[in-house]
């Protein structure tokens, strides 16, 4: 997802620029871009807030859990456990089968060699019945739900997997967090993205470490200009210095890009720009001290992520 840690109006308030003037703003929006990312990289999180789900797998059997993204804002659900949710195969020669975030990929290669991919979304199946009928109405492949796992259960659960063999005789099996596992959570710390086991568990088993599902709110809300770029629209609860630090990075790109024609480089307004955000990337290490609280840790007794 793409996203912005400061705009154009805000940029041009910073650098002493009048906000009226619209010479530069392809450039500002690219410096942005850029430099937004390179952040994001640097800090190993992502800032908006939307909801997220997380497999989350721990070395520990602790009685908190470290979210990778901050603040959290709600909890959705969290399960403690997961179950298998699809029986998959193939009858091409190779075949394998991968879950993300946004659905699963099929892939094949036919006896002459021939590469085939199909992307499932799970919005377009939602539950899992509807995604083994939609995996085996594809040339090939046969999928369906395993006895005992609710076929009306929501395939938002399914868990992340790479390349999963379905040929030769094998049968991929895809897990999902088991919804009837649920338990109850406290955010104990939004903004380190805290949160602790509530009720009577006092922490979790050995079983829970496997891999524990959560669904949850976090980030916050970005700055948004008006459609001209003379005021915010939406001021956002980003914080001040991360916005500090996307306009001096910002300013140092545009102040520093090459006016070299000679160059392979793009073009925009009265700048030269590489179609990367490498300066950006270096630049950044140049404000760690500015960025260290916003920066996600994976020590040992926090929790390892499998991003979804």
């Amino acid at each position: 997802m793409s996203v912005e840690l400061t705009t154009i109006y805000l940029y041009k308030t910073f650098a002493g620029i009048d906000t009226a003037d619209a010479t530069s703003d392809v450039a500002i929006a690219q410096g942005i871009q850029h430099t937004s990312s390179a952040i994001e990289a640097y800090c190993r999180r992502e800032f908006t807030q939307q909801d997220y789900r997380r497999f989350i797998y721990t070395r520990s059997q602790p009685t908190q859990l470290f979210l990778p993204n901050a603040p959290v804002t709600a909890m959705r659900i969290a399960s403690l456990s997961r179950r298998n949710a699809l029986h998959v195969g193939s009858t091409h020669p190779t075949a394998t089968i991968s879950a993300t975030s946004d659905g699963v990929s099929l892939f094949s290669l036919s006896a002459e060699g021939g590469a085939t991919s199909t992307d499932i979304s799970f919005s377009a199946q939602p539950t899992l019945a509807d995604m083994a009928t939609a995996i085996s109405a594809v040339s090939g492949w046969e999928a369906s739900v395993p006895r005992g796992t609710p076929t009306t259960d929501s395939s938002l659960f399914v868990a992340p997997v790479n390349g999963s063999r379905a040929d030769g005789g094998l049968t991929a099996t895809i897990e999902a967090a088991d919804p009837t596992d649920a338990t109850s959570f406290r955010i104990l710390d939004s903004e380190a993205g805290m949160i602790e086991l509530a009720g009577n568990q006092l922490a979790f088993t050995s079983g829970d470490i496997d891999g524990i599902f959560a669904w949850y709110e976090a980030g916050y809300t970005m700055p948004t200009d008006n459609e001209a770029h003379t005021a915010l629209s939406v001021q956002g609860s980003l914080p001040d210095a991360v916005r500090l630090v996307a306009n001096r990075i910002t300013k140092a790109l545009l102040d520093g890009a090459s006016h070299d024609s000679s160059m392979t480089k793009e073009r925009i307004a009265d700048y030269w720009w590489e179609n990367d955000s490498g300066s950006a990337t270096k630049l950044v290490h140049s404000f760690a001290a500015e960025l260290a609280p916003f920066v996600h840790h994976d020590i040992a007794e926090r929790s390892l992520y499998e991003s979804f």
